[in-house]
């Protein structure tokens, strides 16, 4: 058997070659491989004989024969948009490589490997969503990031294959499957934690529009300022158009800019809430004393912003896990529904004093921009 370890690198083999070289035929290697002995005793040694020629000859399971049998790939697909559409590269997002690490560590216990796909206009175009089932490629899809325009995924909710929308929702008239974080009460905390503070005139920094989660928080604000007897179209909205800091402290000038009288602000996430902070503070204001601020998104365990920012949180994990099973439970059972919504929590703060390691100072401003419906976090 040496020869068989000849090279350092080898080529995927065959069940043929395996059955070859163990001298036994190639349906007894099957059965022993695809763990399908059924009632066939085949003796131990045979079986550990062919387990160790199959590794020596680097064996790879051809993945629609293997489906012939279980029916299954064993894979599951991951879709995300591109960097193009997201606007960042999409590994940059503690919150959805948070949420992967929830999905592997279910998926892998059941014996599942995890595909990621790329979405762009050509994948929606050619709705490969629906190919990749057809074709047997996997045997279930979550896709993260959708649009509420994207009308294509109407298909995909009424086709019966197994899938599920993670975080954001698009707005199908077919009841669709999901797993998300209840982000209309993150909102709803995040402007009562200023309420309670005694603030009456919020602003809104909203993040990406035309997604879920942004009009979600915005109508939990709008909520909170109902309940305690507000009104919320005196609440002034502008919108960053994404998440991270540098778009914060755009927009906290933008602000600044309006002259709007303002004395709280509700901030789509961290990042936003440190920007218009540090805003804040190089103009002057005293934070939180004279504006307080609070955001409605960070991690659950990113706190780069500890004793800064007071802010909601969401279990990136919890949503993973969760999605995981959901998706199992759909590929044994299509005809179930799952529709989830993970809590979130409100985080301890304190004081805040300066913004550490603040940016460099933008070179311009742009002009104030109100939120319109019309992009994806």
């Amino acid at each position: 058997m040496g020869a068989l370890m000849a090279g350092s690198k080898k080529q995927p083999c065959s069940i043929r070659d395996v059955a070859e070289h163990a001298g036994v035929s190639a349906g007894t290697v099957s059965r022993i491989l695809n763990k399908r002995l059924g009632t066939m005793r085949i003796p131990e040694a045979t079986r550990r004989k062919v387990a160790r020629i199959a590794r020596e000859l680097n064996y790879a399971p051809n993945i629609n024969a293997r489906r012939l049998f279980s029916r299954k790939t064993g894979i599951i697909g991951l879709l995300t948009p591109s960097s193009q559409l997201m606007g960042w590269h999409i590994f940059n997002d503690g919150h959805l490589t948070r949420t992967i690490s929830g999905l592997t560590d279910v998926l892998t216990v059941h014996h599942y490997r995890l595909l990621l796909l790329v979405n762009d206009e050509a994948f929606m175009k050619k709705r490969e969503f629906l190919q990749v089932f057809r074709e047997s490629q996997m045997d279930g899809l979550v896709i993260w990031g959708a649009y509420e325009h994207e009308k294509e995924w109407e298909e995909l909710a009424a086709s019966g294959y197994p899938y599920l929308f993670l975080n954001n929702l698009p707005a199908t008239t077919t009841p669709a499957n999901y797993v998300t974080s209840d982000y209309t009460d993150a909102g709803f905390q995040a402007a009562n934690y200023l309420l309670a503070r005694g603030c009456r005139r919020l602003a809104w920094i909203g993040g990406k529009e035309g997604i879920s989660l942004n009009r979600q928080q915005e109508a939990g604000v709008a909520r909170a300022i109902a309940e305690q007897g507000g009104d919320a179209r005196l609440v002034t909205k502008l919108s960053a158009g994404g998440y991270d800091l540098a778009e914060g402290v755009a927009v906290g000038r933008q602000l600044l800019a309006t002259g709007a009288a303002f004395d709280g602000v509700v901030a789509a996430n961290h990042h936003l809430a440190a920007g218009v902070m540090q805003c804040l503070l190089e103009s002057g204001r005293r934070v939180p004393e004279e504006v307080a601020l609070v955001a409605c998104h960070s991690v659950w365990d990113q706190d780069e912003y500890r004793g800064t920012v007071p802010r909601i949180r969401v279990n990136s994990m919890a949503m993973g896990e969760a999605a995981a099973h959901g998706l199992l439970r759909l590929i044994k059972d299509p005809g179930v529904r799952v529709q989830e919504t993970i809590p979130v929590e409100l985080a301890a703060d304190s004081p805040v004093a300066v913004i550490p390691n603040p940016p460099p100072k933008a070179a311009a401003v742009p002009p104030p921009k109100t939120t319109t419906r019309g992009s994806r976090r």
